[in-house]
């Protein structure tokens, strides 16, 4: 029988406030508390405390210029803390054309499944074991782009650029015996890259954002 019992208990507070006719002023705090009792993990139980503080400020410099800046703060019980910066810049330089920029850093904590599940499947013949020793992904991300609407706002032209790095990426592998654990692969992998986008629907109001504080994973 399944043994495995896993709770997760979690409060989220946010605050949005104007400050004036020129910021948009946003904080907000997470706390995330996760146990696991199973027969798969030595010890038997696990737990670990996430909390997380974060601040952004939102600056309207003028009409063409919107500038984005925010720091969050990430504390793990088990991984200690972290803290990361982002920045978002959007001009418009016509009324038709907007340039886009943003920098980003980001730290991702190992799963519990990740680090601690060990189980064995006989009739496949494998078996699954976790990796205790993973350390946090850490990344930074530049982003850059170009949008030009078409006269009427019917057509949108958009041309992106961008650079991904994570270190300590948790890569899923297969060792001896078809068993399947994860590792980290240290520095990098490196994701850069560049797209063209034509969109034929009705143009949309354009919005600042800046990198993600919580990376996604990027192949190498």
């Amino acid at each position: 029988p399944d043994l495995t019992h896993e709770s997760l208990s979690e409060v989220e507070l946010q605050y949005d406030r104007p400050l004036g006719s020129r910021h948009l002023l946003t904080a907000g705090a997470e706390v995330e508390r996760t146990a696991m009792t199973s027969d798969r993990i030595a010890g038997g139980r696990r737990s670990a405390t996430a909390s997380v503080g974060f601040l952004q400020d939102e600056l309207f410099i003028g009409p063409a210029v919107r500038l984005l800046v925010g720091v969050r703060y990430d504390r793990h019980s088990a991984f200690g803390s972290a803290v990361s910066p982002k920045v978002g810049l959007l001009v418009r330089p016509a009324e038709r054309v907007r340039l886009r920029a943003s920098f980003g850093e980001g730290f991702k904590a190992p799963e519990f499944k990740d680090l601690y599940i060990a189980f064995g499947n006989r009739a496949a013949g494998y078996q699954v074991v976790g990796n205790p020793d993973l350390r946090p992904e850490t990344s930074r991300s530049v982003n850059g782009g170009l949008e030009i609407d078409s006269p009427a706002r019917r057509v949108r032209l958009s041309l992106a650029g961008f650079h991904h790095r994570i270190d300590d990426l948790q890569m899923r592998g297969v060792g001896g015996e078809r068993k399947m654990d994860r590792a980290p692969v240290g520095k990098g992998p490196v994701g850069r890259g560049s797209e063209m986008v034509l969109d034929v629907s009705r143009a949309q109001e354009p919005v600042v954002t800046a990198a993600p504080w919580n990376s996604e994973r990027i192949a190498a």
